[in-house]
């Protein structure tokens, strides 16, 4: 019949009690690699959502890059299409590259995209 140990057999000097400290402390150790799991994912997410917008980005025509009033570098391209292609890039964006409310900004004709200090700017 097994017996079950507590804190107190543990802390004696026996080997099998020394493997079992290590094993509990490999277990702690196990629960916070599964934090820099979702971290990597977190990155992974991350550098899919830039890949697409950049990719998205390169077919249009590439203008000035300059420093707005907030010291952001701001970035023009120009697109042709008008209105209904500013919406059909916005819904491309928000749903295909999963870029947040809060990164987009639909105009009329100016798309808008901001993304830590860099912001992007379309022009139709």
């Amino acid at each position: 019949m097994p017996m079950e140990e507590t804190d107190e057999d543990i802390e004696s000097g026996s080997l099998s009690n020394e493997l079992e400290r290590k094993r509990r402390d490999l277990e702690g150790i196990d629960e916070s690699e599964g934090e820099t799991d979702v971290a990597g994912e977190q990155r992974k997410r991350a550098r899919r959502r830039r890949r697409c917008l950049h990719i998205h980005l390169k077919q249009y025509e590439r203008g000035k890059t300059r420093r707005n009033e907030d010291g952001e570098r701001e970035t023009e391209y120009q697109a042709n299409g008008g209105a209904e292609q500013a919406k059909e890039d916005y819904k491309y964006l928000r749903h295909r590259c999963r870029l947040g409310r809060r990164k987009l900004d639909l105009g009329s004709n100016i798309l808008t995209i901001t993304i830590r200090k860099r912001t992007y700017v379309i022009n139709y």
